[in-house]
């Protein structure tokens, strides 16, 4: 794909599309490893997303609960093997789709097609990458994928809060 601008806009030396993905994809590597040694993202054991209040909870087996804001990026489904962008999701809400409408103008401003697609053919690699990008362009703290039968869904989120709980509803309640 063609060159452009850094995404920044800071005036800079052009780099290519495929750059610009695996500079998000290493950023977003380095950020996972954080959260891992951090808090164990690596051990999860189930997650839930409240559509209504954006919360993507977290939960371990031994009763750490990880609670942060999130958005939706895109769906995978690993059957058709097909990305879904979360701004062409019904399902999803609207205020959820933020970071990936972001990615959809940054794909319309620099006509990239995979950007700018509802939905395409894709690996789960790609499906990364495409968060990881969406995790730079709004500068997210990481990303998450969580399990879905046999969708995947990918998001992004924000400042993490871990707390140990007797039980999970009560760090919900908050």
């Amino acid at each position: 794909m063609g060159l452009f601008q850094r995404w920044t806009g800071e005036s800079s030396p052009a780099v290519s599309y495929d750059d610009l993905l695996a500079a998000a994809a290493d950023e977003l590597r380095a950020k996972t490893e954080a959260h891992c040694h951090a808090w164990r993202l690596h051990e999860a054991h189930d997650w839930s997303l409240n559509q209504d209040d954006g919360r993507l909870v977290i939960l371990f087996a031994d009763g750490i609960v990880a609670r942060a804001e999130a958005q939706i990026i895109g769906t995978l489904d690993t059957t058709a093997k097909t990305w879904m962008w979360a701004w062409n999701n019904p399902s999803i809400d609207r205020t959820l789709c933020r970071a990936a409408e972001r990615v959809q103008a940054f794909g319309k401003q620099h006509h990239l097609e995979q950007l700018t697609a509802p939905t395409w053919q894709a690996t789960e690699n790609e499906a990364w990458g495409m968060t990881a990008l969406a995790c730079k362009l709004c500068d997210a703290q990481g990303a998450y994928r969580g399990p879905a039968g046999t969708t995947h869904i990918f998001m992004t989120f924000g400042e993490v809060q871990v707390r140990k709980v007797r039980q999970a509803d009560d760090f919900l309640a908050e």
